[in-house]
C-alpha cells in the first residue's frame, strides 16, 4: 500500500495530447459515420414518400379513368406543363339511375392535383409534393380505347420545390377504358 502512494507519478502532457488526439480522430470517424448514415436514410425516405405519393395519384386518376362511360379532356391536356392546366372529367354510371362525374384538375401555376367527386373538391397531394407536370392522351382510334398518361413529381422543400434531382420521380402508364361508350 505504500508503495502505490509513494508513486504519484501521472500522465506527462505528451502522453495526455497524444491521447486526446487519438480520441479525437476516433470520434471524428464515428460522427462522420453516423452522420452519413443519417443523410441516407432521410433521403431515402424522402424518395419513399415521393414514390408512395406518385403511386397513389396513378391509382386515382386510373381507378376512375378505368370505370368511365365517357371521357372529357379540357385545356390541352398533351402539354400540360408548368404555369397550364388541364382537367380530365370521367362521367361514371354507378348504377342505372345515378351518375357520378369525377373529375381530375392540373393546375400548374400552383402544382396541385385536385379529385373533385361531383362537387366536392380534394387535393390529394400532400403539402411537400407538387406536381410539376401532367401529359394526358386520350387515344380513341384504338380498341379497347386507352388513356395514356405521364407525370412528374417533385419534393417541396422549405416552401419550394427542390431542384435536386433525388426529389423528382417520373411517373407513366396506360389504361384500357373498359365502359367508355
Amino acid at each position: 500500500m505504500k508503495n502505490i502512494l509513494a508513486n504519484k507519478k501521472g500522465f506527462t502532457l505528451v502522453e495526455l495530447l497524444v491521447a486526446m488526439g487519438i480520441f479525437a480522430i476516433i470520434l471524428t470517424a464515428f460522427t462522420s459515420f453516423f452522420l452519413n448514415a443519417y443523410i441516407l436514410e432521410s433521403t431515402y425516405v424522402a424518395k419513399a414518400d415521393l414514390n408512395q405519393e406518385a403511386r397513389l395519384a396513378s391509382e386515382v386518376f386510373s381507378r376512375y379513368a378505368r370505370e368511365a362511360k365517357t371521357v372529357t379532356l379540357i385545356g390541352d391536356c398533351s402539354t400540360a406543363g408548368a404555369g397550364k392546366n388541364c382537367q380530365a372529367s370521367f362521367i361514371l354510371s354507378r348504377t342505372n339511375s345515378s351518375t357520378d362525374t369525377i373529375s381530375v384538375s392540373f393546375d400548374g401555376n400552383a402544382g396541385t392535383l385536385t379529385l373533385g367527386v361531383n362537387s366536392s373538391q380534394y387535393n390529394f397531394l400532400s403539402t411537400n409534393v407538387k406536381l410539376k407536370d401532367l401529359h394526358i392522351y386520350h387515344e380513341t382510334d384504338v380498341y379497347p380505347k386507352m388513356i395514356r398518361y405521364d407525370f412528374t413529381l417533385q419534393r417541396v422543400v422549405h416552401g419550394s420545390p427542390s431542384k435536386a434531382s433525388g426529389d423528382q420521380i417520373f411517373f407513366s402508364g396506360t389504361i384500357n377504358m373498359r365502359n367508355e361508350e
